[in-house]
């Protein structure tokens, strides 16, 4: 994923066809589409996984972050707050 970030894109993209809810690729589109610089397929990839485990508060938190550093802070709070629901 380091040394060819947009090559590894690619190839997950391909694998996400098949398992498109799959955490751990989504996870690895994240890591290589930050070191691309895509910030926003990042984001994608975080709220994929969030669609498929809306209780999952650490990706809920990271997805968070991502929206604050994308100037969006409506859906930090949205996201923040939506792995408090239902404990």
């Amino acid at each position: 994923v380091k040394k060819d970030p947009a090559g590894a894109i690619v190839e997950i993209e391909k694998a996400l066809e098949t398992e498109p809810q799959s955490q751990a690729i989504n996870l690895l589109l994240r890591d290589a589409a930050m070191a691309a610089n895509m910030p926003e397929t990042a984001t994608f990839a975080l709220e994929t996984i969030v669609s498929g485990a809306p209780r999952d508060t650490k990706m809920l938190h990271e997805l968070a972050i991502r929206y604050l550093t994308q100037d969006d802070a409506e859906k930090a709070v949205r996201a923040e707050t939506q792995g408090g629901e239902g404990r």
